[in-house]
């Protein structure tokens, strides 16, 4: 367009519109996408280790809650409750489940993706280490 030129802007009803224009910027994908794009780089996945997130941040109990949730899909080795914080006292809101085998990891990413535990849809993928 040429210096001085004007644009008829877009109208309905005589009330100008606002155009938002696609700048190609990249949109943050679903939780779910991005759980199925896989390890980065560099990272291996431990086939026993699943990595859960979305769980309820004030759960006092919430690694007995979690285990017990877990273990309708084979025996729980450990649970770690992820802690941020100085003294890792803050909840995060994610764990990491260990199975004692490997299908059992596998059978907790297929059945427990998605399940409700104290209210919150919990995210289960593969851990990678």
């Amino acid at each position: 367009m040429k210096r001085g030129a004007t644009r008829a802007s877009p109208s309905i009803d005589g009330r100008e519109l606002r155009v938002r224009v696609d700048k190609g910027k990249k949109y943050a994908r679903p939780r779910e996408a991005r759980a199925a794009l896989g390890p980065a780089a560099g990272k291996t996945v431990d086939p026993t280790k699943v990595f859960i997130t979305n769980l309820t941040v004030d759960a006092g109990q919430g690694d007995y809650l979690l285990r017990e949730h877990c273990s309708s899909v084979g025996e729980v080795a450990s649970v770690e409750l992820l802690m941020r914080g100085y003294n890792g006292t803050v909840p995060t809101g994610s764990a990491i489940v260990q199975f004692y085998s490997a299908a059992s990891a596998t059978a907790a990413i297929q059945d427990l993706n998605g399940t409700e535990l104290d209210g919150r849809r919990l995210y289960v993928r593969a851990y990678f280490t």
